[in-house]
């Protein structure tokens, strides 16, 4: 008996720190939902502008991991094949799929019935081609030197068309 009483006060403790534990949280989750509320109305008011801009970011993010690979390669060293098909995957999902496909789709047109920066549209359309072809070449899953070195050469043609 002496054993269950020891137990009683640590019981007791444990339920009452349960209970206010409880009333806390629920008297706090208004305001955690109006916070939440909050929160969702300003990602929601992000401009096209600046979603765009965060997109070239991503963009900027992916080169750079080329950039290290084609470094690599340059010193013939080695790299992890993974980094190079993620790098793409993230190119060809997100940057091709998504971005490229909403500026081909809705900014280029407009700009160019618009009859504003057809030059640069041209331009970027070229570079949207050429990353695709870089984007879907068989280096991606055959890792040899062969592929390495073709990746290397198409890389540096294309890359410094990037940096900005």
């Amino acid at each position: 008996m002496n054993t269950s009483n020891n137990h009683q006060p640590t019981r007791r403790r444990f339920l009452r720190a349960g209970f206010v534990s409880g009333v806390a949280a629920l008297s706090a989750s208004p305001v955690l939902l109006a916070a939440d509320s909050k929160k969702s109305e300003q990602e929601e008011e992000i401009a096209p502008t600046e979603d765009l801009m965060c997109e070239h970011g991503v963009l900027k993010r992916v080169v750079l991991a080329y950039g290290e690979i084609v470094h690599r390669l340059d010193a013939r060293k080695d790299f992890p094949p993974e980094a190079l098909a993620d790098a793409a995957g993230i190119i060809r999902t997100f940057i091709e799929d998504y971005h490229e496909k909403l500026e081909e789709d809705f900014l280029f047109p407009r700009l160019e019935k618009a009859g504003k920066q057809i030059d640069l549209t041209r331009i970027l359309r070229e570079q949207h081609q050429a990353g695709r072809r870089l984007s879907k070449r068989d280096w991606l899953t055959k890792c040899t030197w062969p592929f390495r070195l073709s990746f290397l050469e198409a890389a540096k043609a294309f890359l410094p068309e990037l940096t900005y």
